[in-house]
């Protein structure tokens, strides 16, 4: 796993024969060259291991869309939504989904809450749409990837 120039065939090789069966999972997520079936083999796996592969998977270059997606609305780690919204290939709509999952939740994740300022259980879900700007905002500053006063700006409207 640590050649980094390994072919993907191969890398779907041993996922496939891993003794004990997801062995190298962790690895594989982190790889930048794994097929997108063994990315989504290692996505469908234990829900309890989802957390510490969901922030090697949301870093991996080689990740499909339709799970980083799934990932975004899903997730409400913190260490997760810094994973995604540090990925060069963040636009607006992965932004949106990131929003929504971590912080439109009904139970996120009470230190991504404080973070970014939201409520650890809110009540009334709250649609995307309405809060984007304002949550998209407070994302792009506790990650550092834009100024306050940017964000501030952006949030006013």
């Amino acid at each position: 796993m640590r050649n980094r120039g390994a072919a993907a065939a191969t890398l779907e090789h041993v996922h496939r024969t891993a003794t004990p069966a997801g062995y190298f999972d962790d690895a594989l997520a982190r790889h930048p060259n794994p097929p997108a079936t063994v990315l989504r083999a290692i996505r469908s796996g234990d829900p309890q291991l989802s957390t510490g592969q969901d922030i090697w998977l949301a870093e991996n270059p080689a990740l499909p869309r339709d799970l980083l997606e799934r990932i975004a609305l899903s997730s409400t780690d913190i260490h997760v939504v810094r994973a995604l919204l540090r990925r060069p290939s963040l636009d607006c709509a992965l932004l949106r989904d990131i929003a929504t999952g971590a912080l439109m939740s009904r139970a996120p994740d009470a230190e991504l809450a404080a973070q970014f300022g939201g409520d650890a259980a809110p009540t009334v879900p709250v649609s995307g749409a309405q809060e984007a700007p304002q949550t998209i905002a407070r994302m792009r500053v506790a990650n550092g990837s834009a100024p306050p006063a940017r964000a501030e700006r952006e949030a006013i409207g």
